[in-house]
């Protein structure tokens, strides 16, 4: 096979990057609409729930969840609530299903045994019978339910398979291709041998992508029961197959990854066909709208059969498994399954082997004459306008645009935009509440903040005073049964008022704790916006948004010395009347320029955005006000802390691009293989750096401040460096 001669370096280095970002967006969309560490007490408190409860019968648990009464457990006792109901009600709905079936049997349309209607209840009732006497218990089944919930692992594994195809096709660009097709009764071994070579690839990268995931999952969710029914999840109530949930994901891991196989062959076909790479990627996005659009066709209509036998389908057989549905074929009532299992076997087979045929009847320079005199009359007209441009923003276009640069750039804003999308946290009216109640009362203005909270201690035991004596005059017969609503409406009160007091008492012990160990006085503030905008809750946006800042900055800045070396237009640049010098100075800036403007400019609208969804009161607050950085022993405002923040990142940034411009200068660097390890590198020191704005690590004020003030000297030095190594070539 030609595995090793299709996973080149630029193509693995691709892969790690891709499979990155995955991963990185896969724990994005875990913490959506939360907090990391809300998320992680809740699952602490599913698990320990769930573990204690699991033998019980289940009106037992659904008692118990009542005593998740706290707001901030209040989305937990929902989620356990139904799904407790839904247990309970299994063999309930089971058991409905049979009696529809034989209720409907008596009606005048499903009683003709050639209808499809009739033929369809007959079907649903054979395959529920078995499940009629089933009753889930209640297990851990979180990992199962996320893990198989993201469809995203397959686009991910999709694209991979795009850029080596992308790849693949380069021999008819670097003058390989002649030399291919002269290979005697070679052509056809060598399109077999490359079409086995994609379905090993593309199984292998779906096991890493979906193997990661699920390894991610049991240490974020705690693992599974993985013993249990698969129908113990609530969306896979019309599963009609009995199956513990660990032979379902391997089931279903099988089943994503060959019909990714077929997937990949069908653009294997395109590609081959086509014969241009470019086009083949317009082609292939003209026939995945075409596909996406019959999506869109309703199950009532008499072309219900294209919206099965659909590319789109195979990207996700597990939804398929969720919904229970029945065709329509020839009169026989078949499942929804049968026809996209057929539709993909006969994509992978007849794919593979018309990417056979043409590729071996294939001969150079016949195919698409239109579009390659196209494509050079646009490459005319783009050097025309080159041409009139000034020589900084020739070197921009160099460096950002020209050889799929703005793919890159596409690509990082679409993961920039889906981490910052699925971080965000939307508070309770409660917690929104108490963070009005900050602005009102709170501030450096603590004699006001203590009697309020004098005032809510008052208003809580009055609530409780009054409990009692209504439940004394009910127990005397003074009042009737009708008073037990008061008495709910007094405890519920009590009960939020008992939430802020306990907040505020807290503020109230680290303001004194504070001023006794530093003499700071720090101001009465909520830190619940902080904490999504550079507390823990933050981490995962940022780690994610770092790392493709990073991962951007380095691939621009090692094609500034690579486009000119793999172009060998070295020589050249030294006959330039302005002088090499100035030429490099030139790249220089446009590079530095570009990556400071690019973060700079994301930093900025990240920060406007989160100020604006959060609300940022009292920036002129010490740090300490902040209950994950009351540790700290300067003392800085909570604004100034913020934009150290931000700068510091930006040098980071700025240091990746500096140490990439030095090491790529080096006469003795060969090849590219030290962007990985750049890219490694950096993410982990961003890694640390994230953990130490958060308050995570100590003495984060000072590392900081050493890092904002350092790291521009090391950026300088690698800068100087990399200009002189180039001008001494």
């Amino acid at each position: 096979m030609n595995i090793k001669r299709l996973l080149n370096r630029r193509v693995l280095l691709t892969g790690c990057l891709i499979f990155i970002l995955q991963l990185l967006c896969f724990a994005a969309v875990q913490l959506n609409d939360a907090g990391i560490v809300n998320q992680i007490a809740m699952n602490r408190s599913y698990n320990q729930f769930v573990d204690r409860w699991s033998k019980a019968a289940l009106e037992q648990p659904q008692a118990a969840a009542e005593e998740f009464s706290s707001e901030e457990q209040r989305e937990l006792r929902e989620e356990l609530r139904r799904k407790i109901a839904y247990l309970m009600g299994y063999p309930e709905e089971m058991e409905q299903i049979q009696a529809n079936a034989k209720n409907l049997s008596s009606f005048s349309i499903f009683q003709a045994n050639d209808s499809f209607s009739s033929k369809n209840v007959q079907k649903t009732a054979k395959d529920f019978e078995k499940m009629a006497r089933f009753q889930p218990g209640l297990d851990r089944d979180r990992v199962t339910s996320h893990v198989i919930s993201d469809s995203y692992v397959s686009f991910f594994v999709f694209a991979f398979m795009i850029y080596i195809l992308y790849e693949m096709l380069r021999e008819k660009e670097n003058g390989m291709w002649e030399l291919t097709h002269s290979m005697k009764r070679g052509r056809y071994q060598l399109a077999a041998d490359r079409g086995g070579s994609l379905v090993v690839i593309t199984v292998v990268s779906y096991a890493i992508m979906f193997g990661s995931n699920l390894l991610f999952s049991c240490l974020f969710y705690g693992a599974d029961d993985f013993g249990g029914a698969i129908q113990t999840l609530e969306a896979y109530e019309k599963y009609p197959q009995m199956m513990s949930k660990g032979v379902y994901l391997l089931l279903l891991f099988l089943r994503n990854s060959l019909a990714m196989t077929a997937v990949v062959m069908v653009s294997y076909f395109l590609f081959v066909l086509v014969g241009n790479r470019n086009l083949a990627v317009v082609v292939l996005l003209i026939f995945l709208t075409v596909e996406w659009n019959l999506l869109k066709i309703t199950p009532q209509s008499n072309w219900n059969m294209l919206r099965y036998l659909n590319l789109f389908e195979l990207f996700d057989l597990g939804k398929l498994d969720q919904d229970y549905r029945n065709l329509d074929l020839f009169g026989r009532a078949i499942s929804a399954s049968v026809p996209v299992y057929a539709a993909g076997i006969v994509f992978f087979l007849a794919s593979f082997l018309g990417a056979v045929i043409v590729y071996a009847k294939q001969y150079p320079r016949r195919a698409f004459g239109v579009w390659v005199r196209l494509a050079a009359m646009v490459q005319k007209w783009n050097q025309r306008v080159l041409a009139w441009l000034p020589v900084g923003m020739k070197e921009w276009y160099k460096t950002v645009i020209l050889k799929k640069g703005l793919l890159f750039v596409a690509a990082g804003i679409l993961v920039l935009r889906f981490a910052y999308g699925n971080t965000l946290v939307t508070y309770t009216d409660i917690r929104l509440e108490m963070d009005q109640s900050y602005r009102v009362w709170g501030g450096d203005r603590w004699e006001q903040f203590d009697q309020y909270v004098e005032e809510l201690q008052e208003e809580y035991q009055q609530c409780w005073d009054e409990v009692d004596e209504l439940k004394a005059q009910i127990k005397s017969g003074i009042l009737g049964a009708e008073s037990m609503e008061q008495i709910l409406a007094l405890e519920r009160r009590a009960n939020t008022i008992f939430m802020y007091l306990k907040e505020f008492t807290e503020k109230q012990e680290l303001h004194q704790q504070v001023m006794d160990e530093t003499g700071i006085e720090t101001f009465a503030m909520s830190s619940r916006g902080y904490q999504e905008i550079f507390g823990q809750n933050s981490l995962v946006r940022e780690w994610v948004c770092g790392a493709v800042l990073l991962v951007l900055t380095i691939l621009f800045s090692a094609r500034v010395f690579g486009l000119e070396t793999s172009s060998h237009i070295k020589p050249v640049l030294r006959c330039s009347g302005m002088g090499i010098g100035w030429i490099w100075r030139m790249k220089i800036v446009c590079i530095s320029l570009t990556v400071f403007a690019g973060a700079a400019l994301f930093y900025l609208a990240e920060s406007f955005s989160m100020a604006f969804r959060y609300g940022i009161p009292y920036l002129e607050a010490p740090i300490q006000s902040l209950t994950f950085l009351s540790g700290e022993s300067i003392n800085i405002s909570v604004g100034l802390y913020w934009l150290l923040a931000v700068w510091f990142r930006i040098q980071l940034i700025l240091a990746a691009m500096a140490a990439t411009l030095f090491i790529s200068s080096c006469a003795n660097v060969k090849n590219q293989m030290y962007v990985p390890v750049l890219i490694v590198g950096f993410v982990l020191v961003f890694v640390l750096a994230e953990g130490m704005i958060s308050g995570t690590i100590g003495g984060s004020v000072i590392l900081l401040t050493a890092g904002g003030i350092l790291l521009p000297a090391v950026s300088a030095v690698g800068v100087y460096g990399s200009y002189r190594s180039w001008c001494c070539q």
